[in-house]
């Protein structure tokens, strides 16, 4: 009973899409970078205007320490990634011992594992980036700007694909959930059962 349960958790809540897609949006918006360098005809929000502006080594100083905490971010998505495949395994397994065809999710899996290693090369990129921190002293002070901005730009873009893997292999993997639930049934069931939650639409990217 309880394998049953969890079977019908994971197709009609999209269990993966759920817990991953709060995760991936964690990930620095993409002008964050952009910001801190602001052209000629930028001028600051009313809501942030102060008496002294800050200045641009500041301005680049506060979105290093951003990139940082960006980069622990994606570690722990990367850390809950390995616990959902473990589980979404685990609920094929079952699934296919219920005798159900469950090759589209196990072909649709193993693409999303493709996409997580890219992800994961993204990360490590980032990671490496941030670790030699060109422009910046080990407490994260600006020491030549030039360089500081170049360290933030490259980060940035790895952040980014980051988030895009991730949203790609979300869309893919969500998809597939559907079209299995259609293929077995499982939309009627849901529709005799209002109470039965949806798969969530994944949200778009907010680049």
């Amino acid at each position: 009973m309880k394998t049953i349960l969890t079977i019908k958790k994971f197709l009609a809540v999209g269990v993966i899409s759920s817990l991953l897609m709060g995760a991936v949006l964690l990930v620095l918006p993409v002008g964050s970078v952009a910001a801190a360098t602001p052209g000629p005809s930028s001028t600051p929000a009313p809501a942030i205007q102060t008496n002294q502006t800050i200045n641009p080594t500041q301005r680049l100083e506060n979105v290093y320490q951003r990139e940082q905490q960006v980069l622990a971010n994606q570690s722990k998505i990367l850390g809950r990634v390995d616990t959902v495949i473990g589980r979404a395994q685990k609920v094929i397994a079952a699934l296919k011992n219920r005798g159900l065809d469950t090759s589209s999710l196990e072909q649709a899996l193993t693409s999303f594992q493709g996409q997580i290693v890219s992800g994961q090369t993204y990360y490590d990129n980032a990671n490496t980036v941030l670790t030699t921190h060109a422009g910046f002293d080990d407490n994260g002070n600006v020491i030549d700007r030039v360089q500081a901005r170049t360290t933030l730009q490259n980060a940035r873009q790895d952040f980014i694909s980051f988030r895009q893997t991730l949203q790609a292999a979300l869309k893919n993997l969500r998809q597939t959930i559907r079209e299995f639930r259609q293929a077995n049934g499982l939309n009627q069931q849901n529709q005799q059962n209002p109470s039965t939650p949806a798969v969530p639409t994944v949200p778009a990217s907010q680049s």
